[in-house]
């Protein structure tokens, strides 16, 4: 039985998935001509016969497209009464990603992660390519505006326009399924999609997160309790601090409030990061969450979060949903299907 895998999560590069045995990396098996029953699971009889499938490697169609016409929301709407107006048309970029032989397939729109002021199609099109392969899904990578230029919520309301016009028939047909994804902090918007979209609409039949970014405060358990002895986990936090400070809407201080902040070292939580569209794990009830699958590495920064999420998923869905899926791992790879 070949299984994969995984090293702690890179910040800078999301490669979560390694073959133990030969070191074939995850898009490699992905990609492959013989397509996978699981995810996770798959039995060959050599590594010839793996590789062999690049002679016969299943194509898959690249498109871009552009979205226009997304009405946005306003940012009162989000930010507890506060903040600035935001209104009018926007254009947005989109990738879509297709196996050969479809014909109107089920959707899989996706997000990008990289602390939402990083990353882009291009960083993430082998992702999409082995989401694609995988699922023989359509998968639409989402180009949404990022700060400093853009901040909180607009990356949330791109994310959610995106996904009402896939479901609206923006690619030329209502999809029969429509499934949402995405890792980091594109993770987190996928999560805070889903819930909107339980209120809203559209349909989510599912939502497959890798490693969210679900809890944008800086008290959060992940930024808590991260390992001080871990350089990867300090570059994280870190990082992970610039970008909720940048992500977030400007807030004019006083020059009086701004020297006393200086002395103080407490971490600020401020009303934004307390709301749903930011951390999806802080939502009021998980109940309407659509069927998850949700991985990670058990050595990642983020981890705490995303067993926290797990776990209220568990207990608000109730007994259908499930148990975490079994399957031989190397160096902590966690998975839970719920």
């Amino acid at each position: 039985m070949t299984t994969y895998g995984s090293d702690a999560y890179n910040a800078s590069y999301a490669q979560f998935g390694k073959m133990s045995a030969e070191d074939m990396d995850f898009r490699d098996a992905a990609l492959s001509n013989i397509t996978p029953s699981s995810p996770v699971h798959r039995t060959w009889n050599s590594r010839d016969e793996m590789l062999a499938s690049k002679s016969a490697r299943q194509r898959v169609a690249v498109d871009d497209l552009q979205l226009r016409s997304i009405q946005c929301v306003r940012v009162a709407r989000i930010v507890g009464g506060t903040g600035e107006e935001e209104e009018g048309e926007i254009q947005l970029s989109l990738r879509r990603f297709t196996p050969q032989g479809l014909s109107e397939p089920p959707v899989i729109v996706f997000f990008h992660g990289e602390s939402y002021v990083a990353g882009d199609l291009d960083t993430h099109a082998w992702m999409c390519e082995s989401l694609a392969v995988l699922s023989r899904a359509s998968v639409v990578s989402v180009a949404y505006r990022q700060p400093p230029e853009v901040r909180f919520p607009g990356a949330f309301n791109d994310s959610f326009g995106a996904i009402c016009w896939v479901a609206e028939g923006g690619l030329g047909y209502a999809p029969p399924f429509l499934a949402l994804a995405g890792d980091a902090a594109g993770g987190g918007l996928a999560a805070a999609c889903a819930l909107r979209a339980a209120v809203d609409g559209p349909r989510i039949a599912l939502q497959v997160l890798f490693y969210p970014w679900l809890d944008v405060r800086p008290t959060s358990q992940s930024m808590l309790n991260f390992e001080e002895t871990n350089d990867l986990h300090l570059m994280m936090q870190e990082e992970l601090a610039f970008a909720s400070e940048v992500y977030g809407p400007k807030v004019d201080i006083p020059e009086d409030e701004d020297e006393e902040e200086e002395e103080d070292d407490e971490p600020k939580v401020l009303d934004w990061m307390k709301a749903r569209e930011a951390s999806p794990l802080l939502a009021e009830s998980l109940r309407p969450m659509p069927r998850t699958f949700l991985a990670y590495a058990a050595d990642d920064m983020l981890a705490p979060d995303c067993r926290a999420f797990a776990a209220r998923l568990r207990a608000e869905v109730g007994a259908e949903a499930g148990q975490p899926i079994g399957f031989s791992v190397t160096k902590g790879f966690r998975a839970c299907k719920v």
